[in-house]
């Protein structure tokens, strides 16, 4: 599970992809995107649409899945679970890592995949 969630799902892909978010959100976010901030990080909306489908056919998944785990009997429950708090701890650490990393070079590591971007006017 570390492999697997953290380091391959984390680290790898949702990690970068939630800091550049974060720093587009900063820079560019409205009023409305800075009260939804983490679904806006997260990639529900203002995203494209492969990445709008798969935020949330992931949390779709994920929530099928931990459905599914309650049914198993131990010791098996006990064990993925263990595995899935070891891969978010490691995939928490990962997600920290780029955020900083991003606030401190000012610049995307990756693409934040950013598709409406309103301007304001001005007075």
């Amino acid at each position: 599970m570390v492999v697997a969630e953290g380091y391959r799902g984390f680290q790898k892909l949702f990690s970068p992809r939630v800091a550049a978010r974060t720093w587009h959100l900063v820079n560019h976010g409205r009023p409305i995107d800075l009260i939804l901030a983490p679904l806006y990080c997260i990639g529900y909306f203002h995203t494209t649409r492969k990445r709008m489908i798969t935020s949330w056919s992931l949390t779709v998944g994920i929530a099928l899945i931990v459905v599914i785990v309650r049914y198993l009997p131990q010791p098996w429950r006990g064990i993925i679970d263990t595995g899935v708090v070891l891969g978010l701890l490691y995939g928490l650490i990962w997600v920290y890592v780029f955020t900083i990393r991003t606030f401190k070079s000012h610049t995307y590591v990756v693409d934040p995949e950013v598709t409406k971007t309103i301007k304001y006017r001005t007075v």
